[in-house]
């Protein structure tokens, strides 16, 4: 059910949460995302954005340091402009691109828009597979520095 991609991901809630993530979802660099929030399948987040309480439908953007507030709607189709803010209870109709604070509606998406979308999604996805498999899944720096240490003689 999950196959997210993500940098860093940083809970800065004490609420109990619950997280219902679909298939290609992106989010980049830190995504504060407490209580209940609900986020479908080829959905793009981008860096510290504030997701509480919110739904996305499948196939939206969130531009970065994007805030959704409680009960907001993401609908399908949809563009959310970097920096906007979505106050509780707004929804985001479908193929609509909104931006500011608060968010208001700026445009109709065109077909061609909505078609790439998905494609984003799965680029940025296979992007970030593509850079985790350059890395090992733990730091071996700590061979080194035992290496160094004990061609110093330290023992620490």
């Amino acid at each position: 059910m999950l196959n997210a991609t993500c940098y860093v991901w940083k809970f800065l809630s004490e609420d109990i949460w619950s997280l219902l993530l679909e298939e290609s979802f992106n989010y980049d660099i830190v995504c504060w995302l407490p209580a209940e929030t609900s986020i479908d399948r080829f959905v793009t987040i981008g860096a510290y954005s504030l997701l509480r309480s919110c739904t996305i439908e499948p196939e939206c953007i969130i531009g970065q340091h994007s805030i959704l507030m409680e009960g907001s709607l993401v609908e399908t189709h949809s563009i959310l402009e970097a920096g906007s803010v979505v106050p509780p209870g707004r929804r985001i109709p479908n193929g609509e691109l909104w931006a500011g604070n608060p968010a208001k509606f700026v445009r109709t998406l065109s077909h061609e828009e909505i078609l790439e979308i998905p494609k984003l999604a799965v680029a940025i996805n296979d992007l970030s597979r593509t850079h985790f498999s350059e890395f090992l899944p733990y730091s071996t720096v700590y061979l080194e520095v035992e290496k160094m240490k004990s061609s110093l003689g330290i023992s620490i």
